[in-house]
């Protein structure tokens, strides 16, 4: 889970910096870094020779889930429901307005 973080800030940060310094616009870098993370994923997973299956760890098994993997998912959703309650209003501001911001 930490692993995922960290790849997660360093997709969204290299693709801002990527947006700021280049004519290449913020969706397209985060799409291109995000594929090419998730590739890099497949071959680390595929190379390092793991006893689950790669398909499952690609799309998910529903009779993988257990309890505690059930919770960690409700109090990951909550936590980010919560976030996003907190800086709804400058969100809004941001995406109509950015300038004012």
């Amino acid at each position: 889970m930490l692993a995922g973080l960290i790849a997660g800030l360093a997709v969204s940060l290299l693709s801002g910096a990527v947006s700021r310094y280049t004519p290449l616009k913020e969706d397209a870098s985060f799409a291109g870094f995000y594929l090419g993370s998730l590739a890099l994923c497949v071959t680390l997973v595929s190379l390092c020779g793991s006893s689950i299956d790669l398909l499952h760890v690609l799309f998910g098994s529903l009779l993988a889930v257990d309890n505690p993997a059930l919770l960690l998912v409700g109090a990951i959703a909550a936590f980010t429901l919560l976030m996003l309650a907190l800086i709804y209003r400058p969100l809004v501001i941001d995406v109509f307005d950015a300038d004012s911001a």
